[in-house]
């Protein structure tokens, strides 16, 4: 049975499902799960009491966690529960390979909808098709402890780092907010100290699984509960007011509710959230979303297979917030790695075993880390307004550069109530802030603003800006686009409202979304269709500010944490702490960190270390003869050329291969083209390869994975730009056609204009094998409608006809499927300057921008100038980077050639067209001498019908005339015997009304006579 079940018989057959989900990963990838998944089950057995043949045939529940990660830990019991069922086959109730990964490609590589119905299907552990406050809250406390045990394990990586690890740990502690105060503090203390010995990544990893599970064990749920029940008011009762009154409860997190904390009402209990109504709650609040969505992200990974992990070139931040305990340890410092006097110390090398190891921890959980908060100076991380949970679910609306470091510019509580103080601080910030206040009704609420504060009479700022409400509910309400009154600042004007605000109108004063007075001790907040809040922020629309506080969320890269001041405990990072979100300025070309391998080539293998200028170098001292002028000038000339003139693509043309054949090539920074297949920053490259290649070495698993992007991208958007009705055929020429859209090359002739037609007739199969699949998975199926409408006659290849949904949501939704650097350019044309990153996929400004393109009422044709203006842009650089790089003759000669290659099939189709022209010719002299004939015939028979219908014509009218007369003469008479008849009628009425007059004369003096006798 094992040989036929090797070759395949008697093997069940494999579901849609699991076709579907394994096709949304490479070979490698699955083979990576399958390693993974085996090596844990190996596990399993070995440690299983009775062994292996006792041993269950798949994971069970209570070693899913070796599989997963330590993180599986941080799962609420509820939770865990739900999400095993989900991941369990229900035949046995274990998890085997195949649901594993059907689970992992909807949660990551089937799309926005099919990862909303996975999460939603986790909180619903109830099965009814709806999520309840108890599933919510412990969602929300799950994210919570994941986010915080993350940084935990990297302080435990940090503090071990150095020689002097151990002691440090133990006298400091490695603590997180929520940690019991009672707990013992220093989590993996000890671990990695070495007198010169290397800290392996695995020890590292090691370390970090130890720090994990001794957080989850010291993390205090309930101390996050008020502020998760206020996350899960906000999203089930979104139009009523939180009660203050506690009640009691029968779910299990009743009772965990801190003293003196708002407990479970009976409205919140009976609340019920939708599946459409949490579509559009992740929207606003994707934290809990994006939690969960990651929850398999390490399965199947290098590291998680035992294999290790690279050092991280940009890895994250390893700080965060610092329980009172260790700021006073600490000497104040806040944040992983110390900073304080007993914070340990590495050595300054990036290169160290012990900051690889730090970096490599930071870069397995970088989705996880919560920012750091840093110069708190003597206020405890407990004692400011922004505790882990907000921290949590705001961070997780912003880009990722705004995720790493939080700057606390201002707090009344530490700095008093100085507008000067806070307007110093606020307006000399870099970069975006977030404002946070609590009113002495209680209520806590904020905003968040991109640009920098800066005095100005009108309002100012863009879409990305929001204000929310914290306390009693989570509300978050983006910039709706209704207008342009987003930020206001108006400082040193006496005539208008001195102070800082969101929303309004500035000549009405106390009409603000959120306001606060250059006194700092009021302010205001009201309805306002700026932001679309129904309601105000606070306890009342005129509020008494008890605490405010501002926060920088990016500060400067190059800019020392501890600004200016020599105090350790303004400073956050210990001097081995990995920071996250690095990078720095530069050409993209410095940026790369993977070693590439290209193509053999003229006899000799080159390759570079993440610098195109090496590889052009190199090239140039054994191939200078396939450059023009430009590498006499040196590799730093050709590369600056690409970039700044170009596309980032330097290609050496007209390359003799052998006597008769001359090649192209062209040399592309990996980062780069990555970007391009994504975003579509230029599509250059990234629409060529939407056309079938030939690779001749196996390209990155990055470029793997761009590259299916790419298609995806592609797909989207000839999507959008197809009628409700097409057939295979135009999605074909739609789709080759996408990167020649306003190409310059075809507007000057040097481009064949029946390129697209002849690369479909080309390339049909393979262009079928490379998309239909993707046309027919359930993704776009489920995304717009898409349907086989039928057939189209004739059944010529390409004759399906497909239909999908063309109404506001379908559209709406197709949209968000584009790709960044195409929405960009919507966007510009739309009067919005936004960065490219705020337009990726789930993205709240990518919503607004989607928003604002279907209130155009032309989605289609806007996306189609787009796609004309990346493309000409794009060739016109390449073109004039074209002429430079390959110089005078080289660029005449292929120029020449082009035009050549473009007018050879224009000047065959003339040819043959005046061959027909001359047949056609002759042919017709004969048939216009045979009509010029028949016309001849015509125009007698016409002459005749006309004579005849005239002569009727003229009989008929004198038939009429006479019809006329007659009926006039009859009228006539009619009318003279009915005025004789009215006459005599009237001589009679008047004879008797003479008689009656003379009768009644007669009879009045007849009685005047006997009166007077």
């Amino acid at each position: 049975m094992t040989l036929l079940s090797w070759l395949g018989i008697g093997r069940p057959p494999k579901s849609p499902e699991l076709k579907e989900a394994e096709s949304a990963f490479s070979e490698q990838e699955r083979k990576d799960i399958e390693a993974h998944y085996n090596a844990v089950y190996k596990q399993l057995q070995a440690t299983y009491p009775g062994g292996r043949a006792a041993a269950p045939k798949g994971l069970d529940a209570s070693h899913i966690g070796l599989l997963v990660g330590p993180l599986w830990g941080c799962l609420d019991t509820l939770l865990a529960a739900d999400v095993f069922a989900l991941l369990a086959c229900p035949d046995d109730g274990l998890v085997h390979p195949e649901q594993l990964i059907i689970a992992k490609a909807k949660l990551e590589r089937l799309g926005e909808d099919a990862c909303l119905d996975t999460t939603f299907r986790m909180l619903d552990v109830r099965r009814e098709g709806a999520l309840r406050a108890d599933a919510l809250a412990a969602g929300i406390v799950s994210g919570v402890r994941m986010s915080l045990a993350a940084a935990a394990a990297v302080d435990a990586v940090a503090a071990g780092a150095g020689a002097d690890a151990g002691a440090a740990a133990a006298g400091a502690g490695v603590g997180v907010p929520g940690v019991r105060a009672e707990a013992p503090a220093a989590m993996g203390a000890g671990a990695g100290t070495g007198h010169g010995g290397a800290v392996g990544t695995q020890g590292a990893s090691e370390r970090a699984a130890a720090a994990i599970a001794e957080a989850v064990k010291e993390l205090d749920s309930s101390l996050f509960m008020q502020q998760a029940l206020a996350v899960c008011r906000g999203a089930l009762l979104p139009n009523e007011p939180a009660s203050s009154s506690s009640s009691s409860s029968s779910t299990a997190f009743a009772t965990s509710v801190a003293p003196g904390a708002t407990a479970w009402t009976k409205e919140l209990t009976n609340a019920r959230m939708s599946p459409d109504d949490y579509r559009r709650w992740t929207k606003r609040c994707p934290a809990l979303h994006n939690a969960l969505a990651g929850l398999l992200r390490h399965v199947g990974s290098a590291a998680a297979a035992g294999a290790g992990a690279a050092p991280a070139t940009a890895s994250g931040t390893a700080s965060g917030m610092a329980t009172p305990r260790q700021a006073a340890a600490g000497g104040g410092g806040q944040g992983r790695g110390g900073g304080g006097p007993t914070s340990a110390t590495t050595t300054s090398s990036g290169g160290s075993p012990h900051s690889q190891a730090s970096e490599a921890v930071a870069q397995k959980y970088r989705h996880e880390l919560p920012p750091v908060l840093t110069q708190l100076g003597k206020l405890p991380a407990s004692a400011t307004l922004l505790q882990p949970v907000w921290t949590w679910l705001l961070s997780a609306r912003l880009p990722p550069a705004q995720r790493c470091e939080w700057r606390l510019l201002f707090s009344s509580a530490r700095d008093g109530k100085s507008f000067n103080t806070f307007f110093g601080r606020v307006s000399g910030a870099p970069g975006p802030t977030l404002m946070l206040i609590k009113d002495k009704g209680g209520a806590l609420f904020g905003g968040y603003a991109l640009q920098p504060w800066a005095k100005s009479g009108n309002f100012y700022g863009d879409v990305s800006c929001a204000i929310f409400s914290l306390l009693p509910a989570v509300q978050v309400f983006p910039a709706t686009g209704i207008n342009d009154n987003i930020q206001w600042c108006g400082v040193g004007f006496s005539q208008l409202p001195g102070g800082l605000g969101f929303g309004g109108a500035a000549g009405a004063r106390g009409h603000f979304a959120l306001y606060v007075e250059p006194s700092l001790d009021s302010g205001m907040s009201r309805p306002i269709a700026t932001f679309g809040n129904s309601a105000s922020l606070a306890s009342e629309q005129v509020f008494q500010i008890d605490t405010l506080e501002c926060w920088l969320l990016q500060p400067p890269e190059d800019e020392d944490p501890a600004g200016s001041s020599s105090d350790p405990s303004h400073s956050s990072h210990g001097a081995g702490a990995p920071r996250r979100g690095g990078g720095g300025s530069g050409s993209i070309l410095n940026k790369a960190a993977e070693d590439r391998v290209i193509m053999k080539m003229a006899g000799m293998t080159l390759h570079s270390e993440g610098d195109a200028h090496k590889w052009h170098e190199e090239n140039l001292k054994r191939n200078l003869e396939h450059y023009s002028w430009v590498g006499r000038l040196g590799s730093q000339a050709v590369c600056s050329i690409a970039e700044a003139v170009g596309v980032g693509v330097h290609f050496n043309t007209l390359v003799p291969l052998d006597a008769q054949t001359t090649i192209k090539y062209g040399v592309v920074e990996s980062a780069c083209l990555e970007r391009d297949l994504r975003h579509w920053t230029h599509l250059y490259v990234a629409g060529r390869m939407q056309k079938p290649v030939t690779p001749l070495v196996t390209p990155p698993k990055s470029l793997a994975e761009a590259e299916v992007v790419n298609r995806h991208n592609a797909l989207a958007t000839a999507l959008v730009l197809l009628p409700p009705t097409f057939t295979e055929e135009d999605l074909l020429r739609t789709l080759v056609g996408l990167s020649y859209r306003g190409d310059v090359r075809l507007a000057v002739g040097a481009e064949d204009p029946h390129k697209v037609g002849r690369i479909v007739a080309g390339s049909w199969e393979a262009l079928a094998a490379l998309y239909l699949p993707l046309l027919q998975s359930d993704k776009y199926r489920s995304l717009l409608g898409l349907e086989v409408a039928g057939e189209t006659t004739g059944g010529r290849r390409g004759g399906t006809l497909w239909r999908q949904a063309k109404d506001q949501e379908a559209q709406a939704a197709a949209l968000q499927q584009l790709p960044a650097g195409l929405l960009h350019e919507m966007a510009s044309k739309l009067g919005f300057h936004l960065p490219l990153e705020h337009l990726h996929a789930g993205e709240a400004t990518q919503r607004e921008v989607v928003a604002a393109v279907m209130r155009t009422g032309q989605p289609q044709r806007l996306a189609s100038d787009s796609l004309a203006a990346i493309v000409r842009r794009s060739s016109m650089y390449q073109a004039a980077s074209g002429l430079l790089a390959a110089g005078g003759g080289k660029a005449a000669t292929y120029v020449a050639a082009k035009v050549g290659k473009a007018l050879r099939p224009v000047v065959s189709a003339a040819s043959q067209q005046a061959a027909q022209a001359q047949a056609q010719v002759a042919a017709g002299v004969q048939r216009a001498q045979a009509g010029v004939q028949q016309a001849q015939q015509r125009a007698q028979q016409v002459q005749q019908q006309v004579v005849a219908a005239q002569q009727q014509v003229k009989q008929r009218v004198e038939r009429v005339q006479a019809q006329v007369q007659e009926a006039q003469q009859q009228a006539e008479d009619r009318m003279q015997e009915r005025v004789e008849q009215v006459a005599a009628k009237v001589q009679a009425a008047q004879q008797q009304v003479k008689q009656r007059v003379e009768q009644r004369v007669k009879e009045v003096v007849t009685g005047g006579r006997r009166d007077a006798q």
